[in-house]
C-alpha cells in the first residue's frame, strides 16, 4: 500500500455561483438515514493483507457461501423506455426503499426518476423530476420530515454545458424547490452525493470540469458558496461527509492515463481544505465509496497493477484524519473483481461488487468484511443478464438493499433499473 499525505492550509479556489434559479417554498431539516453502498465477495474469492495488492483464492477457511434464492427477498425493475439506472437507494421508516436515478431516452434526452418500494417489495410511488432536457439523478437523502433531496446534472436545450442540479420534494416526490448552477462558468459540471448537516443546511459534492468541487446550500435551497480542489490531472469526489467542524470528500485523483489513487480530504465548515490523504494498492486505483465509522472511514474501489490483465477489489480502513489503518483487495485468479460500494453493519462492514471473466459477463457478489477486513459472509449472485450495482443500503427493518441496472429482457441496447431486498446472515434461521 502506498499512502500519501498533506495537511494543508491553502485556500481552495472560492467562486460565486454563476446562475441560479430557485423555488425557495419549504424548508427541510436534517436527514435521518445516512447514504451507504457496498463492497463484496463471491464464490472463491480472497483478500490480501496490508500492502499487498496481489489476488488469492486460498481461504483457509472460508465463510459459507449462499445462493441468490436462499437470501433475496424480493427483486425488482423499473418500468420505463430508454437506458434506466438505479444510482441510489435510500432507505425509508417503514422498511422499504426509494431509488433514485435517471433514464436515457436518446442522445439529447435524459430524465431524472424515483421510485418507492414499501417493505414487502410493491411499488408505492413513481415521480418524474426536472424540466424536459438532461436531468440526471445521482444521489440523494432522506430527509426527517420524510421528503427527500436529489442531486445530479442538468443541460438545457440550447446550452453545450452540464450543470449542479440540485431538487428537494415532498414524501411521494412532489418538486419543492429547484437548484440549477455552475461552480465554473463553462465547464461541465456533476453532483455525485448530497448530504444534510445538524443545522439543516446541504452539502453537495461533485466534480467542476477536471476539480473536484463542493456546494454549500441553504435549508431553502439558496446557494451560499462553491469551491473546487484540484490536483494530479484531474480530481473526482463522489461521495461527501458532514462532519461536526466541516466535511470530508472522498474520491480520485488522476495522475495519468494509467495512474490514479484513493483520495480522501478534509474541509473546514466554509470548504477551505485542512488536508488531504492519498491511497493505493497498485498503479490504477479508482474509489467508489466512502462510508463514515465509529472512528474513521472505510473506502471501497478497484485496483490493478501495472502489466495485469484482471482487476481487484480494494478497501482500505482509515482514522478520522485520514491515517491508514488496513487495507486489503479481494480478488481470483483470471477473473475482474470490482467493489462499488460499502456500509458499516452490526459486525463489520458489508461490500458489493461485480465478477466477470473471459467466459462469463459481470455478475454481482455481495459479501461481509470484519473489523480487520477479513470475510465474515459471502453472497453468490448470478443471472443470465449481467448486473452492475451502483449502491447499498441497510433498511430500518435489517436487510440490505441493492441498487443497479441491468440488460433489458425485452430490447436490446436498453437497460433496466433493478433494486433487490436481501436477507442478512443475523436474520437467517
Amino acid at each position: 500500500m502506498n499512502e500519501s499525505n498533506i495537511d494543508s492550509a491553502a485556500e481552495p479556489t472560492t467562486e460565486q455561483p454563476v446562475a441560479a434559479d430557485a423555488d425557495t417554498s419549504c424548508r427541510l431539516s436534517r436527514r435521518d438515514v445516512v447514504r451507504t453502498a457496498s463492497v463484496a465477495a463471491m464464490v472463491g474469492v480472497g483478500g490480501t493483507g496490508v500492502g499487498t495488492a496481489t489476488s488469492t483464492d486460498d481461504d483457509s477457511s472460508p465463510p459459507p457461501v449462499f445462493g441468490r434464492d436462499e437470501v433475496v427477498r424480493w427483486y425488482r425493475t423499473g418500468d420505463r423506455d430508454g437506458e434506466e439506472r438505479f444510482r441510489d437507494a435510500i432507505a425509508t421508516a417503514d422498511g422499504g426503499v426509494t431509488t433514485v436515478g435517471a433514464v436515457t431516452l436518446d442522445a439529447d434526452r435524459s430524465e431524472a426518476w424515483q421510485y418507492a418500494w414499501d417493505a414487502i417489495g410493491d411499488k408505492r410511488w413513481t415521480a418524474r423530476q426536472g424540466d424536459p432536457g438532461f436531468d440526471s439523478a445521482f444521489g440523494g437523502v432522506r430527509t426527517t420530515t420524510g421528503g427527500y433531496v436529489l442531486c445530479g446534472r442538468t443541460r438545457r436545450r440550447g446550452r453545450e454545458n452540464d450543470r449542479f442540479y440540485v431538487v428537494a420534494t415532498g414524501p411521494r416526490g412532489t418538486e419543492r424547490w429547484t437548484q440549477r448552477f455552475h461552480v465554473r462558468r463553462c465547464d461541465d459540471d456533476r453532483a455525485n452525493d448530497v448530504v444534510q448537516t445538524a443545522g439543516g443546511d446541504y452539502a453537495v459534492a461533485g466534480i467542476a470540469a477536471d476539480s473536484a468541487a463542493l456546494a454549500k446550500l441553504g435549508p431553502d435551497g439558496t446557494v451560499e458558496w462553491t469551491n473546487t480542489y484540484g490536483g494530479g490531472r484531474a480530481v473526482e469526489v463522489v461521495t461527501v461527509v458532514a462532519v461536526d467542524d466541516g466535511y470530508v470528500l472522498a474520491g480520485t485523483v488522476t495522475h495519468s492515463e494509467s495512474t490514479r489513487q484513493f483520495l480522501l480530504l478534509k474541509t473546514d465548515e466554509t470548504g477551505r481544505e485542512q488536508w488531504r490523504r492519498t491511497y493505493s494498492a497498485g498503479e490504477d486505483s479508482r474509489l467508489t465509496d466512502c462510508t463514515p465509522t465509529e472512528n474513521g472511514y472505510v473506502l471501497a474501489g478497484t485496483t490493478s497493477s501495472e502489466n495485469a490483465f484482471t482487476t481487484n477489489a480494494l478497501v482500505v480502513r482509515t482514522d478520522s484524519r485520514g491515517r491508514l489503518v488496513w487495507e486489503q483487495t479481494y480478488g481470483a485468479s483470471g477473473e475482474e473483481y470490482t467493489a462499488e460500494g460499502i456500509t458499516a453493519t452490526a459486525r463489520g462492514y458489508a461490500v458489493v461488487g461485480t465478477r466477470s471473466s473471459d467466459v462469463v459477463g459481470p455478475q454481482l457478489w455481495l459479501g461481509g468484511l470484519d473489523e480487520d477486513g477479513e470475510w465474515t459472509w459471502r453472497y453468490a449472485f448470478g443471472t443470465e443478464r449481467p448486473e452492475i450495482p451502483d449502491a447499498l443500503t441497510t433498511t430500518s427493518d435489517g436487510f440490505a438493499v441493492v441498487s443497479g441496472f441491468t440488460d433489458s429482457a425485452e430490447v436490446d441496447d436498453r437497460s433496466d433499473g433493478f433494486v433487490a431486498k436481501v436477507t442478512l446472515p443475523d436474520q437467517r434461521s
